[in-house]
């Protein structure tokens, strides 16, 4: 089974539930990991980072309020680190927001391999298209 962690802003909460909404189908072969603050007030920054080696595709969804979010740059800066290190297998960096499109926030590291969804259906469909390479 492969594991997903889906790292966001609370403040994109509206398109991350749309496309967690689409991600239901992948439930038979993969386990996808998220936390929402106001939710999950238990959970904290230790534990996401410490289960992130448990990982094989993070998705990173960028947007204005991603970059600005401390703990979604410090998921993803352990997200890249663990890259380097061979721990993690895929990150998945999607732009849900076209005003962060050439933003000089985004890490060099993740600029190669970005994805541009113009609707969060489109990136529910990227993140199970990134799924399944990893499946083979």
């Amino acid at each position: 089974m492969i594991t997903i962690f889906l790292s966001h802003s609370s403040k994109d909460i509206k398109d991350f539930e749309t496309i967690l909404n689409n991600l239901k189908p992948l439930n038979d072969y993969c386990h996808i990991r998220c936390y929402r603050s106001a939710i999950e007030k238990n959970i904290t920054m230790e534990k996401i980072i410490k289960s992130l080696p448990e990982v094989d595709l993070f998705v990173v969804f960028i947007s204005d309020n991603s970059l600005s979010s401390a703990n979604v740059q410090k998921e993803l800066s352990e997200a890249i680190r663990l890259s380097k290190l061979g721990n993690l297998r895929e990150i998945c960096p999607i732009i849900i927001d076209i005003t962060a499109n050439s933003d000089s926030r985004i890490p060099e590291y993740i600029k190669k391999n970005i994805y541009y969804a113009a609707s969060p259906i489109r990136a529910a469909q990227i993140i199970e298209e990134n799924s399944r390479k990893l499946m083979c």
